[in-house]
C-alpha cells in the first residue's frame, strides 16, 4: 500500500514547537525472539522499468502500481505472461489523477482510493479479458488524510478532522455513506505525554499521527500503522473502537508556525525512526516491512524486515530479506516483494517461502 504524506495543515490560528525526543523509545526489533533469513527468492516477474508498489496476489494473477507513467494500475499473469494496463493518469472517463493507493478487497476484487475522496472498485477477471470499467464508485464529501477502507455496502473507514468541532481530541472518521452520518473517535495514546502540552485546537497533531489502514472482513478488524511513528493499532472501526495500541515510538518533530500562510508546518526529527513502511493481513497473522532507519537516512523509505504478529497485537518473528524493498505482501505462505536490480535499472517481484 503507498503511503502519501501530508505535512502541512491549514486550520490552525497560532504556532508551537513540539520537541518530544525526550520520551523514552524502545527498540522494535529487540521484541522478537526469533529471526528467520529468507534467501532463493522466485522471480514471478521481472524487467519492470517503474517501481511496483500496492502489490496484490490473485492465484497466478498479480495487480501493482507504478508511479511515474501513463496507466496507475498493471495485471500480469506470473506464469503466461500475459499483461494490461488501466486506470490511465487523466480526467477523462475511467482516468484519475491523484491515485493514492490500491488494495485487496476480496478474492477478485480491488480497492483503488482516488484524492480527493473516491473508491473504485475493479473486479481482477474483467481487466484480464479487456473490460477495465470500474465494478462501483463511491463517492463521499469528507476528505480523508490517507487511504479509506470499506467495511460493507454502506460503510466506510478512514482518518480525518472531526468537522463538527473545533477540538482535535480524536483521528478515525466511520461514514454511512448511504445517509451521510459520520462518527468520531480514537483518542490519542495516553503514553505521548509531549503531545499532550500542544493545544487541543491544534489540528497538527493529526499530520504527526497520519496513518495507512487495512481491513480483514473476516474478523471485522483494522490495522492502522503510522508514519512519523513507530507502531500500530488494532480497531473495530464498526463499533468505533480502538482493540489494542502499540507503540515503539511516538511522533518525533517540531511544529513551527508560517505567519505568511497561518499555518503549521509538521517536520520530522532526523533521528527519529520512520514508521512502517507497509502492511500485509492475513486471518492468522499481521506483517510490516520495517526499515529500522532514522528519517535522517535517505535509504528511510527502504527495509528488509518482515516483522509477524498475532491479532492481539503480540510480536512472532522477523524475517530478514536479502535486501532492502518498498513494497510487499503475503499470499498462502509466501511474502512477495518489489525488488531493484541495480546493475540493469530494472524492477522485479520476487516470491519468498515462509516455510524455512
Amino acid at each position: 500500500m503507498t503511503k502519501y504524506v501530508l505535512l502541512m495543515l491549514t486550520l490552525t490560528v497560532f504556532g508551537c514547537t513540539a520537541n518530544n525526543n525526550k520520551q523514552k523509545n524502545s527498540d522494535c526489533l529487540a521484541a522478537f525472539k526469533s529471526e528467520i533469513t529468507l534467501n532463493d527468492g522466485l522471480v514471478l516477474i521481472d524487467s519492470i522499468l517503474y517501481e511496483p508498489t500496492n502489490i496484490a496476489m490473485f492465484d497466478s494473477l498479480v495487480v501493482y502500481s507504478t508511479p511515474n507513467t501513463e496507466a496507475h494500475l498493471t495485471l500480469q499473469n506470473h506464469k503466461t505472461k500475459n499483461s494490461c494496463t488501466w486506470l490511465k493518469v487523466g480526467r477523462a472517463g475511467n482516468e484519475i489523477v491523484n491515485f493514492m493507493g490500491m488494495t485487496k478487497y476480496n478474492d477478485s476484487i480491488i480497492q483503488v482510493n482516488a484524492a480527493p475522496s473516491d473508491l473504485l472498485y475493479y473486479n481482477v477477471k474483467d481487466i484480464i479479458k479487456g473490460n477495465t470499467n470500474p465494478l462501483e464508485v463511491v463517492k463521499f464529501e469528507h476528505q480523508p488524510f490517507s487511504t479509506a477502507i470499506r467495511l460493507n455496502d454502506t460503510m466506510i473507514c478512514f482518518q480525518g478532522l472531526n468537522i463538527e468541532n473545533t477540538t482535535a481530541n480524536t483521528r478515525y472518521c466511520t461514514k454511512d455513506i448511504k445517509n451521510g452520518v459520520t462518527k468520531y473517535w480514537g483518542e490519542y495514546p495516553s503514553g505521548d505525554t509531549e503531545f499532550d502540552k500542544i493545544p487541543s485546537n491544534d489540528f497538527s497533531r493529526l499530520t504527526a499521527y497520519q496513518n495507512c489502514m487495512i481491513y480483514n472482513h473476516h474478523k471485522g478488524l483494522a490495522v492502522s500503522y503510522f508514519y512519523m511513528a513507530v507502531g500500530f493499532e488494532i480497531v473495530n472501526p464498526k463499533q468505533n473502537e480502538i482493540i489494542m495500541s502499540r507503540f515503539y515510538q511516538y511522533p518525533m518533530v517540531d511544529i513551527e508556525y508560517i505567519s505568511q500562510f497561518n499555518l503549521n508546518f509538521v517536520r520530522t526529527k532526523p533521528e527519529s525512526k520512520r514508521g512502517f513502511l507497509d502492511a500485509a493481513i492475513i486471518d492468522s497473522s499481521i506483517y510490516f516491512l520495517y526499515s529500522d532507519k532514522t528519517f535522517g537516512n535517505k535509504d528511510s523509505r527502504q527495509g528488509r524486515y518482515i516483522l509477524r504478529y498475532d491479532w492481539e497485537g503480540n510480536p512472532i518473528r522477523k524475517y530478514l530479506l536479502p535486501y532492502d524493498v518498498t513494497s510487499f505482501t503475503v499470499a498462502g505462505d509466501n511474502i512477495i516483494v518489489s525488488a531493484y536490480d541495480e546493475q540493469n535499472d530494472l524492477y522485479s517481484i520476487v516470491s519468498f517461502s515462509l516455510n524455512v
